[in-house]
């Protein structure tokens, strides 16, 4: 066989062509493509090389597979298929067969027949038998002599196949930009987005440290989450201290709920107010702290594009700490069952739910807004506590309280708290 360099276009429209499978027979409109180039001889076997000049595993085969065509003479087609053009690849060709034209064929800048067989990497190789039905698709070291011999005499290959693979966009992240549907090869991911208008407003996470959901949230929110770790007691606006943001629109932002028409105004502009974070991992691979400190890294990376970071610090503020007197703990729930919550404007009934939850739900009913409901009970589990005095005096409270053991108490406690701070912006990095 004389070997030949042709160079070639195609403008056929991919989505007219049907990827091939290994047992199809090699179709009409590829045989009639690669006769416009190559003197198809009616029984031979084929074997389709793609290959790049930047590959060096594909640059070492030529002269291997040149020694295939040889060998097997007319009983055997290799035709290497390449996108690139005659310059470069005739430089190359030179070089690997010193001014000798090679055997086999190639196909210059064609990009038609890869669409029957699309892949992702090189070498990538296409055996055709005799009858032209694709008997496998393999990388390189498949090609052997005595595999092309089975080929050839029609035996069954016993060889590897490359897994089908999908040909996608390299220039755009494959899963980010849906050219690829996660399956089960999910096993970990995290990401920021925008505000939707057709998701409601959830904050979630999984029973087994294996997910976080925060939807369309104000930022301040999220790290309210993240710091406090879905501990209700962080939500307290008293527990956040902003240095750097000073005007309105700071603190609009951020959504800092201070006031009826900063939070009005946050609505107003919730289309490049509000985001989304979400984390998950297939297994339950990290500790609930280690979940949440992904998250506040993750948000300090992201959120320090527009200024903006933050960390949990030990501050001196003042507080309303709930603390233990005696040895009574009837409020603990140890023996599990119902959760539920009922509440009316002087009367609540907790069953079964977090401290931070009851401490969360007695924060209205507290006449001064500035302090900060804290937990020095020394337990975080499960409670059960009914209150018949929610009247905004925490004295009232105490008497319902004593029952269980437990006090209100007003005092400067060195207490976590989540600081805001503006910084300076490099490529998206916080100094």
């Amino acid at each position: 066989m004389i070997g030949i360099v042709l160079s070639i276009i195609s403008n056929q429209c991919a989505a007219q062509i049907k990827p091939m499978v290994i047992g199809e027979k090699l179709p009409e409109n590829l045989y009639s493509h690669l006769k416009k180039y190559i003197a198809i001889n009616e029984g031979n076997a084929i074997l389709i090389d793609f290959w790049a000049t930047w590959c060096a595993p594909c640059v070492s085969s030529l002269p291997y597979l040149d020694s295939l065509q040889t060998n097997f003479k007319n009983k055997l087609q290799v035709i290497s298929v390449t996108r690139e053009n005659d310059k470069t690849v005739h430089e190359v060709i030179k070089k690997v067969f010193s001014n000798k034209q090679p055997a086999f064929s190639i196909l210059l800048k064609d990009t038609l027949t890869e669409k029957f067989f699309p892949h992702q990497t090189i070498p990538h190789c296409i055996w055709i038998d005799k009858n032209g039905v694709i008997k496998a698709i393999t990388d390189k070291p498949e090609v052997t002599f005595r595999n092309v011999q089975n080929l050839i005499s029609g035996i069954n290959l016993d060889i590897t196949n490359k897994p089908q693979t999908i040909k996608y966009d390299d220039n755009k992240p494959p899963y980010a930009s849906k050219q690829i549907r996660l399956e089960d090869e999910f096993l970990y991911h995290s990401m920021i987005t925008k505000y939707r208008d057709d998701l409601n407003s959830e904050y979630s996470r999984g029973t087994h440290n294996d997910f976080i959901s925060c939807i369309n949230s104000p930022i301040i929110r999220l790290y309210q989450c993240a710091f406090g770790k879905f501990d209700l007691s962080y939500w307290d606006m008293n527990r956040v201290i902003c240095l750097g943001f000073n005007t309105f629109a700071d603190s609009v932002k951020l959504g800092i709920f201070t006031s009826e028409r900063l939070i009005h105004e946050w609505q107003n502009n919730i289309q490049k107010n509000a985001f989304s974070y979400e984390f998950a991992t297939k297994d339950s691979i990290f500790s609930n702290k280690e979940i949440f400190q992904i998250m506040a890294e993750d948000l300090n990376r992201y959120f320090a594009t527009m200024g903006i970071k933050a960390s949990l610090e030990k501050r001196v503020i003042n507080t309303l700490a709930l603390t233990q007197i005696g040895n009574n703990k009837s409020y603990q729930n140890i023996a599990g069952g119902k959760s539920s919550h009922y509440t009316t404007s002087s009367y609540m009934k907790i069953e079964n739910l977090p401290m931070s939850y009851f401490l969360s739900q007695i924060k209205p009913f507290i006449n001064n807004n500035n302090l900060v409901i804290v937990n020095e009970t020394g337990y975080d589990g499960n409670i059960d506590i009914s209150l018949n005095k929610l009247n905004n005096n925490f004295l009232d409270l105490n008497g319902d309280l004593e029952k269980y053991g437990l006090k209100f108490v007003e005092k400067k406690s060195t207490t976590d708290v989540i600081v805001v701070k503006k910084t300076n912006i490099i490529h998206g990095i916080s100094n």
